[in-house]
């Protein structure tokens, strides 16, 4: 087993061998945005870029991408936190890039995607599979690949 360890800033834990394969290859570099109504957004000034071993994917968000950081309803803040929180910003920025994708990649394989990086990002098991039922159920969903088509 890898004795890797991701720092949380909280918790030190280790990696297990599968989510050593997928991370971030950069760190996050934005500027937050804010609207009228108060919301919040960032723009990438500089590319996010991640890997995952398994699938032999490298996937780079680039620089002046705009997102919101996914449309969870504030009454669900309280469950999982707020999409653009530290732990969570780059994870949901990779989330928009591939949902606005689309003809890439599955809205499953997307959902997933999110799942595999709050993981890498250090999230617990709890809100990670909270992203990932949540996206699964209330967000978009299409098809890509010919095998998913009808």
């Amino acid at each position: 087993m890898t004795r890797a360890l991701y720092e949380t800033g909280r918790v030190r834990r280790p990696i297990s061998p599968i989510e050593a394969t997928r991370g971030f290859l950069t760190q996050l570099d934005a500027r937050f945005l804010t609207n009228s109504a108060g919301d919040r957004a960032i723009e990438l000034l500089a590319p996010l870029v991640w890997f995952d071993l398994i699938t032999d994917e490298s996937i780079i968000v680039p620089a002046r991408y705009r997102s919101n950081g996914g449309t969870i309803p504030r009454l669900l803040w309280s469950l999982v936190g707020h999409p653009l929180d530290e732990d969570k910003i780059r994870s949901t920025v990779l989330h928009d890039w591939g949902c606005e994708m689309r003809e890439d990649w599955s809205s499953t394989t997307v959902h997933d995607r999110l799942y595999h990086s709050l993981r890498a990002d250090g999230n617990g098991y709890y809100t990670a599979t909270t992203y990932r039922i949540a996206t699964r159920t209330f967000g978009p969903r299409w098809r890509t690949s010919p095998q998913e088509r009808p």
